[in-house]
């Protein structure tokens, strides 16, 4: 039996779930393996035009 934070719109306090449905739910929590878990869109990514004036450069 799960609590969520808030209330259901239908009033309901619990979540009643059977042994697969909790690992299903659980499992869609975690991400997939061998993938970036932060992805840049826009000036901050990595074929931007302008990125150069963004992003400093690298000290060597």
């Amino acid at each position: 039996m799960l609590k969520p934070k808030t209330v259901y719109r239908n009033s309901s306090i619990h979540i009643i779930l059977t042994p697969i449905e909790f690992m299903l739910r659980l499992a869609a929590l975690v991400s997939m393996s061998r993938q970036h878990l932060i992805r840049f869109h826009g000036m901050q990514a990595s074929n931007a035009k302008l990125r150069s004036r963004v992003v400093p450069a690298p000290v060597n």
